[in-house]
C-alpha cells in the first residue's frame, strides 16, 4: 500500500541505508584480511601461553627453548595495535555514514 502511494519513499530509504551498509561491508573485509594476515603471530602467542601456565611450568625443561618472551610480547602487541587502529577507523567512518543515512532519512520530513 505504501509503495503505491509513495514510490519515492522506498528509493529514499534504500539510498539512505546504502552508505552505512557499504561501509560495514568494507570494514568487515578489512577485519577478515587483518585476522588472516596476523594468523601466524596469533598462533605463536597462543602456543606460547602453555609456557606461562603454572601447572605445566614444573614439567617444562626450558633449556634451549625456541620461544623468546620479547618475541611473544611483540607479536601480541602488534596484533593488538592493528586491531585497535582498525576499530577506531571503523567507528569513525561508521558514525559518519550512519549520520549521513539518518539525515537523508529525516531531511524530507523536516
Amino acid at each position: 500500500m505504501l509503495l503505491v502511494q509513495l514510490p519515492w519513499l522506498l528509493l529514499l530509504l534504500t539510498v539512505a541505508v546504502l552508505p552505512a551498509f557499504l561501509g560495514e561491508a568494507h570494514f568487515a573485509s578489512l577485519g577478515y584480511s587483518l585476522l588472516f594476515q596476523w594468523t601466524p603471530e596469533r598462533r605463536y602467542s597462543t602456543t606460547s601461553a602453555i609456557w606461562r601456565v603454572d601447572e605445566s611450568a614444573k614439567e617444562v625443561n626450558c633449556s634451549g627453548c625456541p620461544i623468546s618472551w620479547s618475541g611473544v610480547m611483540q607479536a601480541v602487541g602488534g596484533v593488538y595495535e592493528a586491531n585497535k587502529q582498525l576499530a577506531v577507523r571503523r567507528n569513525i567512518v561508521s558514525t559518519l555514514l550512519v549520520t549521513v543515512g539518518t539525515l537523508g532519512y529525516y531531511a524530507p520530513t523536516a
